[in-house]
């Protein structure tokens, strides 16, 4: 499997997912879509940000691809994220940070001092209702 690698040493495991979004993007950009808001979620962090599973540098990557701008925001829920996401600039492409960082994603995690926590069901309910809003259209790659 070929590997995308920018300079800061960022490996890509699966290169045809930029690739594809790459395609997509350029070819319906312009016509269908104000913005493109990216989420996804990156190895077992259990639920606690981590820098080791960070998609901030997926940014430099994404820039390449897309040859423009991309806005990186460092949590993917919540007050501050749903507000950038609301009316972005026409053409603008949005990278959340990893949602794993968040025990309701999975359900679970662990809490500070490492011991195991399940997300309620309320917190689990709160989540997707804050990805909910910051797009109307869900998409993923498989076996492209």
């Amino acid at each position: 499997m070929q590997r995308s690698q920018p300079s800061s040493m960022l490996w890509i495991k699966e290169p045809r997912c930029v690739d594809f979004l790459s395609v997509t993007y350029t070819t319906h950009m312009q016509s269908l879509l104000q913005s493109v808001v990216l989420m996804s979620h990156l190895g077992r962090p259990d639920g606690q940000k981590s820098s080791k599973f960070s998609l901030a540098p997926v940014v430099k990557v994404l820039e390449a691809h897309l040859s423009q701008p991309v806005k990186f925001l460092d949590d993917c829920v919540g007050p501050a994220v749903e507000a950038a996401c609301a009316d972005p600039a026409t053409g603008s492409v949005i990278l959340l940070e990893n949602l794993r960082f968040h025990a309701a994603e999975e359900g679970k995690g662990v809490d500070a001092d490492g011991k195991k926590v399940k997300a309620s069901e309320s917190d689990v309910a709160a989540f997707r209702r804050s990805l909910s809003k910051l797009g109307d259209l869900y998409g993923e790659l498989r076996n492209a």
